[in-house]
């Protein structure tokens, strides 16, 4: 997603480290100089109570290695939004 007033490309990554560690971050990068803004990437992470797939204690939190982010990004009043 590309926000023209800031001239920043916001973009998800996901990548594995060491020991199976899997990440997904959200990059804000410079549409002039490719470099990171705003103190990025951010390692994304979230939890909802719920008795779902992957569910423990009541709580369902974000797999980074089997949740994908797919559909795109959004920026809505200087939020930006992952589905």
């Amino acid at each position: 997603m590309i926000d023209p007033a800031s001239n920043t490309l916001f973009v998800v990554s996901k990548s594995e480290g060491p020991s199976a560690t899997f990440y997904q971050r959200l990059h804000a990068l410079d549409l002039t100089t490719g470099n990171e803004k705003f103190g990025g990437p951010v390692n994304i992470s979230a939890s909802v109570v719920g008795a779902g797939y992957d569910s423990s204690g009541a709580t369902v939190i974000f797999n980074a290695r089997t949740h994908n982010q797919r559909p795109g990004l959004v920026l809505v009043n200087g939020v930006v939004y992952i589905t």
